[in-house]
């Protein structure tokens, strides 16, 4: 039923209207896949081929609403999408603008906790990456820590910040340690 409000011509009239009707429905798709596990791929379908659309098109306010909508759906199946607009991840790739890439990177926040070892692959893979611009990377650097990565991959992160020419990317990481070592929330306690 809420599919149905993807089709409507009317939401599609005002440009605020149009982006409300997506991502809430990838709320909704989000909520729906909490109660029924494993969810199937069908009920994130319209945002998949959105996406891959907008792609296609090279429209770039296209692709941060589809990558905006594929992160708040948090489906796992949506990842091999959003790698395709991943610099050095992609079969294929690309050349996005920073604000594209950004989507695309904190799309991943909620496929985190549902696929927490994908992606980790990929963000440690932005992370090391030295061409991507900082802000990417630091992206990449706080996804990668939402997805409670184990202690032998926090080992090699921080070898990684040892060999740093970016001072920006260094500053980061070390005061996000900084602040997730001092937390005292139980989640965190193993750093």
């Amino acid at each position: 039923m809420a599919k149905m409000f993807l089709n409507i011509p009317f939401c599609k009239s005002d440009i605020y209207l149009w982006h409300t009707v997506v991502l809430s429905y990838a709320s909704l798709v989000y909520k729906h896949c909490e109660f029924y596990t494993p969810c199937s791929v069908t009920a994130v379908q319209p945002l998949l081929d959105m996406a891959m659309e907008s792609l296609k098109n090279g429209n770039e306010a296209d692709m941060v609403i589809a990558l905006k909508a594929l992160g708040n759906a948090g489906h796992p199946g949506s990842i091999k999408t959003i790698m395709r607009f991943l610099p050095g991840v992609a079969a294929t790739p690309v050349d996005l603008s920073p604000r594209v890439l950004s989507a695309a990177v904190q799309s991943m926040r909620l496929l985190a906790t549902r696929d927490p070892r994908s992606v980790q692959d990929i963000t440690m893979s932005l992370f090391l990456q030295k061409n991507l611009p900082t802000e990417i990377r630091m992206l990449a650097f706080m996804i990668l820590f939402d997805t409670k990565p184990p202690m032998a991959l926090v080992s090699t992160v921080t070898a990684h910040l040892h060999e740093e020419k970016d001072l920006h990317v260094v500053s980061f990481a070390y005061s996000y340690l900084r602040s997730v070592a001092r937390s005292s929330t139980p989640d965190n306690h193993f750093l």
